[in-house]
């Protein structure tokens, strides 16, 4: 069984990115990483990036080098363990534009979070194809879009999983899924680098990429994505009757 965690980043109203993130391996290595990761995190309980990143919750009072410091502890836990992660970030603006009037599409892929989730899990499917049919446990955070995501998946897991990989959805929180902890940096991190691109790399996201496959859909190749996304949204549910569109979505 290969265990995946998933967090997301960017769905409050003003951003301009929204991204989702995961970080997925066997048993032994989430046990191995979280080992390390209690250990790592003191005197934190739970690892907010943005949290951290404004100093607020569990790092307020702390100053900027106290947390740069324990960020530089807790890197290397992500890096030294058999855990690799992957990553979909979606500009909305463009999405909405690339998007205006094509209802049919619109109505298969929702909202720019559905649409980036939707992509993470296919992506993670082609990822992980040569496990055969090596069983899928997703665990995303709890959060206001959980509907979404369910008819999302369970559209994947019965239309577009040609291999018929056992897979399962559920939701938790930080403190008793630990490993989302992992997920939720790298929401962040993907985030704030593809918020605005053509700035310097964050040290953190130099730090996570080489184990990280990033997919970014923006201005240069949102109008590419979307016609590609009609056609496959257009051949799947060709195939599997007039219902699939509609629970694609529902």
């Amino acid at each position: 069984m290969i265990k995946i965690y998933v967090d997301e980043s960017g769905t409050h109203g003003d951003a301009d990115v929204v991204t989702v993130a995961a970080y997925a391996g066997r048993p032994k290595a989430w046990r191995e990483w979280s080992r390390e990761w209690k250990k790592a995190k003191r005197p934190i309980k739970v690892f907010h990036a943005v949290d951290a990143a404004n100093r607020v919750g569990e790092f307020e009072g702390w100053s900027p080098d106290e947390r740069t410091e324990l960020v530089k502890t807790l890197l290397p836990v992500i890096m030294g363990n058999k855990i690799a992660g992957a990553v979909i970030a979606l500009n909305k603006k463009e999405f909405r534009e690339a998007t205006e009037g094509k209802e049919e599409l619109l109505k298969a892929l929702g909202n720019p979070y559905t649409t980036c989730f939707h992509w993470l899990v296919q992506s993670l499917l082609e990822l992980l194809k040569s496990n055969k049919k090596e069983a899928l446990k997703f665990v995303h955070e709890n959060n206001s879009y959980e509907k979404e995501a369910a008819a999302s998946f369970d559209f994947i897991s019965k239309n577009a999983n040609p291999n018929k990989v056992p897979m399962r959805l559920l939701f938790g929180g930080k403190l008793e899924q630990m490993p989302l902890q992992t997920a939720d940096i790298l929401a962040y991190e993907a985030y704030k680098r593809f918020q605005e691109p053509g700035k310097p790399e964050r040290k953190p996201w130099q730090i996570l990429k080489p184990k990280v496959v990033a997919v970014h859909i923006g201005k240069h190749n949102m109008g590419q994505i979307v016609q590609s996304l009609e056609e496959v949204v257009k051949n799947i549910t060709d195939q599997s009757g007039p219902s699939a569109q509609k629970n694609m979505a529902s």
